[in-house]
């Protein structure tokens, strides 16, 4: 690819070569005609816009075997298209003072993933082998990365604090419930 900067966020200080060695494969310790494509990997892997996987790019395991299985779900299959966010803004990872680093993820988690009678609201749901994720938005560990399931505000990075931040949260996953009439687990 000969554009990755087009992955990056302006705002998410990584470098290159932080998203193509910190926490992943280290491109020099594979075949040396593998390398490149393993450094190219590395750094599209932490791309600072994260697909929203659980709705659109889900990864499944199959009954039976235990195989990961990619089922992805076409726009047009989506009943509100329209309403769908496709990717935002992510985060790699956050050190114990909770500063970012390494670059973004590739795939976020979504805010809610099941109504209160625990039905999985994806398309192509339920899976009978299980369902593989990030772990969900874990607000009670306001220093992790996947506070808000992996998605991160470079754009409002200076600006923000994390009240604030976890305030417009919620006001999104309200008007995301309201806008389906659901209520979350």
């Amino acid at each position: 690819m000969k554009n990755l900067p087009i992955t990056y966020d302006p705002m998410d200080p990584a470098s290159p070569d932080q998203r193509a060695t910190v926490e992943v494969i280290d491109p020099a310790s594979v075949p040396a005609s593998y390398r490149d494509a393993q450094r190219t990997f590395n750094i599209l892997y932490k791309a600072d816009w994260g697909l929203n996987w659980n709705y659109l790019d889900q990864l499944s395991v199959a009954a039976g075997t235990g195989a990961l299985v990619n089922n992805v779900v076409s726009m047009t299959s989506l009943p509100k298209p329209v309403a769908m966010i496709l990717a935002v803004s992510s985060i790699w990872n956050r050190d114990a003072s909770g500063a970012p680093y390494g670059g973004g993820n590739d795939a976020v988690d979504s805010p809610c993933i099941r109504d209160v009678a625990g039905n999985y609201l994806e398309p192509g749901a339920p899976y009978l082998g299980g369902y593989y994720w990030y772990g969900g938005w874990n607000p009670s560990s306001p220093l992790s990365w996947n506070v808000f399931g992996g998605t991160w505000p470079w754009v409002q990075r200076q600006a923000t604090g994390l009240g604030v931040l976890l305030r417009r949260s919620r006001e999104v996953v309200r008007d995301l419930r309201a806008d389906r009439g659901l209520q979350c687990t």
